[in-house]
């Protein structure tokens, strides 16, 4: 008995040895490749020194840069660098552009030459202005306007030459109190019916220089200005190519002429074929 008892507590020394180097084993072989893997990605070949910022316009390289670098610092589970370029943060940094800077319509992101990150940016182009009437220190109301792209989406406050400047329709809504910087103020759809309604005007002899939300009392509700003064009012689900087709009707055949329908006070076109006018006093 006292033979087998020996045989076996030595057995079980032998046994936890065995596996205690088997332990220290494996242990060495995933710190000596976690050692290669750090020093490997985080070689200066392999990892994004510079940044190439093109396409910028109203932006400056230097926010541009700072948005992006904050992406790269760090490691992935302290081992992989954020900088590598195999494993930098692509849509991340993406993201973080787009939600910085909404004058960037698109960017593009790419590795050049091995350690140069390349960003090609799109600025939104101004194709309209959306603005609120606010009261100034003196009690004067005054426009606060902010710019629109094709698709009605606002991106940035206008400064005083963009809303003095001839040939941007503004659009006038009431303010919500927030900044409208970030949001879209009219479906893509509309906003384009309502600038090729302008756009037709033109072609007639008209500008149109604004477009006004009414009352809440008439919600959804819109008036047309002229240069001149001339309103159109219209209801938001109106078909515009028919309204431009009555107006111009009016113009050529009623015998009201251009000057005659210069002389009016607005054109109620909310109701079908019948078209209701005040004259200016």
């Amino acid at each position: 008995m006292g033979s087998k008892t020996y045989k076996s507590e030595k057995l079980k020394k032998m046994r936890r040895r065995v596996a205690t180097v088997r332990s220290v084993f494996f242990l060495s072989c995933g710190f000596g490749i976690w050692l290669f893997v750090f020093w490997l990605f985080g070689l200066p070949s392999l990892t994004i020194h510079n940044l190439e910022i093109v396409g910028n316009v109203s932006l400056s390289v230097r926010d541009i840069a700072t948005a992006t670098n904050k992406f790269l610092t760090g490691r992935y589970f302290f081992t992989v660098p954020k900088e590598s370029i195999f494993f930098y943060p692509k849509s991340a940094i993406a993201k973080s552009i787009a939600e910085s800077f909404p004058e960037i319509k698109r960017a593009e992101i790419g590795i050049k030459n091995f350690n140069t990150l390349g960003i090609s940016v799109a600025e939104r182009t101004p194709s309209a202005l959306w603005c609120v009437k606010n009261e100034n220190l003196a009690g004067e109301k005054i426009a606060d306007c902010y710019k629109l792209d094709d698709s009605s989406f606002i991106f940035s406050r206008a400064t005083t030459k963009d809303s003095a400047e001839v040939g941007f329709v503004k659009f006038f809504a009431s303010s919500t109190g927030a900044s409208p910087i970030g949001q879209t103020y009219l479906s893509s759809a509309f906003f384009r019916s309502l600038m090729d309604f302008a756009k037709n005007f033109s072609a007639l002899g008209f500008s149109v220089v604004a477009f006004r939300e009414r009352s809440e009392r008439e919600q959804g509700d819109f008036e047309a200005v002229l240069e001149g003064g001339v309103r159109l009012i219209f209801s938001r689900d109106s078909n515009l190519t028919s309204i431009f087709a009555n107006v111009e009707s009016i113009i050529s055949d009623s015998g009201l002429g251009k000057d005659g329908f210069a002389k009016l006070d607005y054109l109620d076109l909310r109701f079908g074929n019948k078209i209701f006018y005040k004259m200016k006093k």
